[in-house]
């Protein structure tokens, strides 16, 4: 970088007649982000640090934090485990692959959406899987073209983007969830017989285990959006956010049925089977399921009850038959939740079967 960013021709030599140019494989890559005068992805070497990377990155500019950086490393699994390192330490640090360094401001003014800086990690059917830093308002399509493109293999309807501003949502969900539990619960009039039966230590325990699960979960944050199963594109225009996770997974061969079934399994797809045939392969509905609640999750991760019997199956299509319980509130709304529940890990067990 001595060339464009000093002007220094030292080691700029005049080709002769003869001479063979070797553009070596690149190097570690390390990505600055900030307030720096130009945020980019930059290769360092050898025993480089993270000023060094900075100043690649043309200097802080003149609302920067000097006195600090942020320091994330990208290949952990763990996204938010940001580490701060001081200035002078940061002039000693070595730069590592896969790192994000933010330099901080020392205005405190946080940025719009809109001129916020992206990273996004795109894996699966792509040509050239990894992660990409863009500029703010960069579209899907964007990213695709980054990566070189879907593979033969790719089944964008059944795509997985995943984004933390949709997870915070979803844990507000779940967190209103419990709390209609626990309110019907504790609003059950002492003289019905929904109280009855719901004090019965069977039925309490049911009751605790929902409601830990529904603690314990962990919001995916999956973004759906509404694609054709034919669709042979991801959402070209759907405008990509920080930290924005994209998985496209080949078409899958399989519909699952689970629940109150006598032969629960996953079955191969068959193009022109409806959810009733796969449903029937399962054995039916057992006694103690409630044909009437059955519902599909399907791949795209949207779920379809009513009439679903009479639909035709898609692949990576998951069929639930859910256990028939009290006829009371509490019991409906129980039994909704825990639909809402499975749905989300069965939608989460889909993609892990998926990228596996």
């Amino acid at each position: 970088y001595d060339l464009l960013l000093k002007g220094d021709k030292s080691g700029d030599v005049s080709l002769q007649n003869g001479d063979v140019i070797y553009v070596a494989p690149a190097g570690e890559q390390v990505a600055v982000i900030g307030s720096v005068n130009q945020e980019a992805i930059f290769e360092v070497g050898p025993g480089e640090t993270l000023y060094d990377a900075v100043v690649y990155a043309g200097g802080i500019n003149t609302v920067a934090d000097s006195t600090r950086l942020m320091v994330l490393d990208s290949l952990r699994e763990d996204d938010n485990a940001w580490q701060q390192i001081g200035a002078i330490d940061a002039q000693s640090r070595k730069a590592r692959r896969g790192e994000v360094i933010r330099v901080l401001s020392r205005v405190g003014i946080a940025r719009p959406l809109q001129q916020q800086s992206v990273l996004v990690t795109i894996g699966g059917e792509v040509a050239q899987p990894g992660r990409y830093y863009f500029q703010p308002g960069t579209r899907m399509a964007d990213l695709v073209a980054k990566a070189g493109g879907l593979t033969s293999e790719a089944f964008p309807y059944a795509s997985v983007i995943t984004r933390e501003s949709v997870k915070q949502q979803q844990r507000q969900s779940f967190n209103r969830a419990i709390e209609d539990v626990e309110l019907l619960l504790t609003a059950q009039p002492a003289t019905s017989a929904n109280r009855a039966e719901l004090v019965q230590p069977a039925n309490l325990d049911l009751v605790r285990s929902v409601v830990q699960q529904l603690r314990e979960r962990e919001p995916d944050g999956r973004l759906i959006f509404d694609l054709p199963v034919t669709a042979t594109n991801l959402p070209d225009d759907l405008i990509l956010e920080n930290n924005d996770t994209v998985y496209v997974p080949p078409r899958p061969v399989t519909v699952g049925v689970f629940g109150a079934v006598p032969s629960p399994a996953s079955f191969a797809y068959r193009s022109g089977r409806s959810i009733r045939d796969y449903l029937n392969s399962a054995g039916g509905v057992q006694k103690l399921g409630d044909k009437g609640e059955l519902f599909v999750v399907r791949a795209n991760g949207t779920v379809v009850s009513k009439g679903a019997l009479g639909q035709k199956a898609l692949p990576g299509d998951l069929i639930f038959v859910p256990i028939e319980v009290g006829r009371g509130e509490f019991w409906a709304r129980l039994r909704d939740i825990t639909s809402v529940l499975f749905s989300g890990v069965a939608a989460a067990a889909s993609i892990k079967v998926l990228s596996e």
